[in-house]
């Protein structure tokens, strides 16, 4: 995968899997057999572009092995379904979720690949029945097919908007309250949730996912962390913080603090 292969300078990304899994994670691969806390989310928590990723900050931190089940373009219906996710996180002492965006899922309108989320399958009859003007063949990637969808009908573009939200909500209910209530919940992005995140197309926050969305989960967890990290600046002597940057990923300060903010409450939750 493109992601795992970054170039030059790129960090070791130790790829690894775990149990039957077909998915890759971050390594080097954690000894699961004491005790443990698992991190499950997308690519902010896989750890593009940064040498240590807040999992890796919270090993430091905890004492203890902290498994990175962070998966690049992660959606809510990847993190739903894998039964080795849930198995790891079902023997944790505590859980991390980060909040994916809503865009990299199935839905009513379009289909995405069981592993790599952002790849975009196929299109259904009720997107083709909403854009009968759209030529469907020059998308391969979700994000490209609705920022598309979004300069064509403003309009049409909030039906799509509508389902995303619906599948999320169901989908992440499912997951939380499967894990139980030893799970935080942790946003982040350069902004904290909005009213109406009907237009939240960008790298830098989970997409289209609003306050409502958010109030409608936060209470199957014990607790929840909103964080807004504004962009970070480039660094002339850094070629991967640059990369981080230019892609609107975290860069390793953001990773500190994300890991700083989560500490105490995983403390509380281990008691």
């Amino acid at each position: 995968m493109a992601f795992l292969t970054a170039g030059a300078g790129a960090p070791d990304y130790a790829p690894c899997q775990y149990g039957a899994s077909k998915l890759v994670f971050r390594g080097p691969p954690c000894d699961l057999t004491g005790r443990y806390v698992a991190v499950i989310g997308g690519t902010e928590t896989f750890g593009k572009y940064v040498t240590a990723p807040y999992p890796d900050h919270l090993a430091a931190s905890l004492g203890m092995p902290v498994v990175n089940l962070g998966v690049a373009n992660a959606g809510p219906e990847l993190l739903a379904t894998e039964a080795e996710v849930m198995r790891i996180a079902a023997a944790a002492q505590a859980v991390v979720v980060q909040v994916v965006g809503a865009h990299n899922q199935s839905n009513p309108f379009y289909t995405v690949h069981p592993r790599r989320n952002d790849r975009l399958l196929g299109v259904t009859p009720a997107m083709r029945g909403l854009y009968p003007d759209v030529d469907f063949t020059a998308f391969h990637f979700t994000r490209h097919l609705l920022q598309t969808l979004h300069g064509v009908s403003q309009g049409r573009f909030a039906a799509i908007v509508a389902a995303l939200q619906a599948c999320w909500v169901e989908r992440m209910t499912a997951f939380l309250a499967a894990l139980g209530p030893r799970t935080v919940l942790l946003w982040t992005g350069t902004q904290a949730p909005l009213d109406d995140a009907t237009e939240q197309i960008g790298p830098r926050y989970p997409a289209f996912v609003d306050k409502a969305m958010m109030r409608k989960v936060t209470g199957l967890v014990a607790r929840h962390l909103e964080l807004s990290l504004p962009m970070e600046r480039p660094a002339p002597d850094d070629v991967m913080q640059n990369l981080a940057v230019e892609a609107g990923m975290p860069g390793l300060r953001a990773h500190r603090t994300i890991a700083d903010r989560l500490l105490p409450l995983l403390r509380e939750i281990g008691r």
